[in-house]
């Protein structure tokens, strides 16, 4: 707008408008045509919406599902396949996953307290920081499941050697500390085995005098003879 339009404007109140810029193009991809530089990092994942409302809903085939951070409490996936799914973070407390395929699936950070994985394949899966306090694996299979964050590094062979001999130490000195625990257990029975042979051999021995005091105490019982008693009877004389 030139500043004469711009004064016209003013002079009869009418609004000021600007001409239309015209807007960017639709960014599809990350990097808009033309523009030079790297694409800019995508958002980080989140759980599939639709794939939790699956699970929840009863229809629970979900191969490589992204269930990250979603509540599947008291779900059941029992028989299904799951092969290469996300569950990384999710709550699956008492999740009935039993003879369901969970091959290749990741379980970092999961709650699987009480979860039921009778029969259940975890072949290859990463069970890094999972929470399994009360879970049933059954015979579940886990050949090759990932203790370890796959990330970590090869640990040298000398640290490995090292913690090995700590767990070995380790282990002896439970047997040791076992052993003498046990030692102690069978010394305080012999100990509690004595004391009540010694308490009824004392039961007896204060029944037995109380029942000699009892018959020197019967009148008619005297220890001299009356006979010898009299100053006449000399056959009692020596």
């Amino acid at each position: 707008m030139t500043m004469s339009g711009w004064r016209g404007c003013r002079e009869r109140g009418e609004p000021l408008r600007r001409a239309a810029s015209p807007r960017p193009p639709l960014v599809v991809g990350g990097r808009p045509p033309g523009r030079e530089g790297p694409a800019p990092p995508a958002p980080a994942a989140s759980a599939d919406a639709a794939a939790v409302a699956r699970i929840h809903h009863g229809k629970v085939d979900c191969v490589d599902c992204q269930l990250e951070g979603s509540d599947l409490t008291n779900t059941c996936v029992k028989g299904h396949d799951l092969h290469g799914a996300d569950f990384d973070g999710a709550n699956a407390t008492l999740m009935c996953m039993s003879y369901a395929n969970f091959s290749g699936a990741s379980f970092r950070g999961t709650n699987l307290s009480g979860a039921n994985l009778t029969e259940s394949s975890l072949k290859r899966a990463s069970i890094v920081s999972t929470n399994l306090a009360g879970a049933n694996l059954t015979s579940a299979d886990l050949a090759g499941a990932r203790e370890r964050h796959p990330d970590e590094g090869q640990v040298p062979q000398d640290e490995l050697e090292r913690r090995l001999t700590e767990a070995r130490t380790g282990v002896a000195s439970a047997r040791a500390e076992m052993a003498r625990l046990g030692d102690v257990e069978a010394r305080l029975a012999d100990a509690h085995t004595h004391l009540s042979l010694v308490a009824g051999t004392v039961e007896e021995l204060e029944r037995a005098t109380a029942a000699a005091a009892g018959r020197s105490r019967r009148p008619g019982v005297t220890l001299i003879s009356t006979t010898c008693a009299r100053p006449e009877a000399r056959s009692c004389r020596r």
